[in-house]
């Protein structure tokens, strides 16, 4: 039996999109199975969050129903989901179906950054006849309409922009601009009591069964995965390809693994990579300027912070102590602006 922090599920490998920092790579016609998911879940049990990701969400409605059903047939507890979709399809199926299932705990982020607009822009015409249909946009006007619907369903909660450095995956490899290499953020695990064992920080089962990141590329899984569903139990495989830790506690496996996040967001050490489906370190240059720029941020939130408890929040907005016109968003702008106009 596996609790992990997140289980992170590929519901499809097929995007509308086409964007050109899209590591994955191509879209595929690819969608999880019934057989894949059955696996899954006659191991885990338990996730504090259930993370869907694609290709694009809102084209697997079924896999998703498919998710949901089997995970409860089989006693999996999930305490909230998250999705990040591109915005460009409604289907509020979708929603009913978390809304069902999650009630208030599941949000979802929209991507929002010039190489999605940019995407939209190429593949949608203005001068195209609308189909009127969310499930099935064929013009630009199609595609507006969806995006304002996804924006203003409740459940949306803002967008999901760029990250620091692209991964140097996919389409993103034929970009001049700041990348990294793939790095995998799992996988730990703790064993417990009568074969109980808790992974983390994420549990990643890809549309085409590898048990892999989030953040692999799609023609790549096998060298950048620690197995295959097919290969055997998925516990099995972690212990062997995996990194064993050992917490007092649940709380304190999560707080490790909360920990893992951190360092891999903020590019400190340490670095993993897969190779022959196990865990392998990597010396990786600290990101220095996206370290400053976050600590820049945490200070400006505590000085804000501070001001307002002192009564002196109006002077410190008109003495403004931070400059975002470099990173006016996310603080990644300031690295691919310099060359998204070639």
């Amino acid at each position: 039996m596996i609790f992990t922090y997140m289980l992170g599920i590929e519901l499809t490998q097929q995007c509308n999109l086409d964007c050109r920092d899209c590591y994955k790579g191509d879209s595929k016609n690819v969608f999880i199975t019934k057989e894949i998911i059955e696996k899954v879940f006659d191991e885990v049990k338990a996730a504090d969050i259930l993370l869907l990701t694609g290709g694009e969400v809102h084209l697997a409605y079924e896999q998703l129903k498919m998710v949901l059903d089997i995970a409860k047939e089989k006693g999996c507890y999930f305490g909230a989901c998250q999705a990040t979709i591109n915005g460009t399809i409604y289907d509020k199926r979708i929603y009913q179906l978390l809304d069902d299932y999650f009630g208030e705990n599941y949000e979802f982020y929209i991507s929002s950054d010039s190489f999605h607009d940019e995407s939209i822009k190429r593949i949608y015409q203005k001068d195209v006849e609308d189909s009127n249909d969310p499930l099935h946009p064929k013009s630009l006007n199609d595609v507006l309409k969806n995006l304002e619907k996804n924006y203003m369903h409740e459940k949306c909660v803002g967008d999901q922009g760029l990250p620091s450095h692209l991964i140097n995956g996919g389409r993103a490899r034929n970009l001049d601009c700041p990348k990294y290499e793939f790095d995998a953020t799992g996988y730990y695990y703790q064993e417990g009591k009568e074969d109980c064992y808790a992974v983390g920080p994420i549990l990643f089962i890809g549309a085409d069964g590898y048990i892999t990141d989030g953040n692999s590329e799609l023609n790549s899984r096998e060298q950048q995965s620690i197995g295959h569903l097919n290969k055997g139990k998925i516990i099995e495989q972690i212990k062997q390809g995996g990194i064993q830790v050992k917490t007092t506690s649940i709380a304190d496996f999560r707080k490790f693994c909360w920990n893992i996040m951190q360092s891999y967001f903020s590019y400190e050490e340490p670095h993993y990579i897969f190779e022959n489906n196990k865990m392998q370190k990597v010396d990786r240059a600290k990101d220095i300027e996206y370290i400053q720029e976050i600590k820049k941020a945490t200070d400006l939130g505590n000085h804000g912070f501070e001001a307002f408890q002192n009564g002196t929040f109006k002077d410190f907005l008109v003495n403004f102590p931070y400059d975002f016109s470099s990173y006016p968003r996310d603080l990644s702008l300031i690295d691919h602006n310099k060359k998204l106009n070639k």
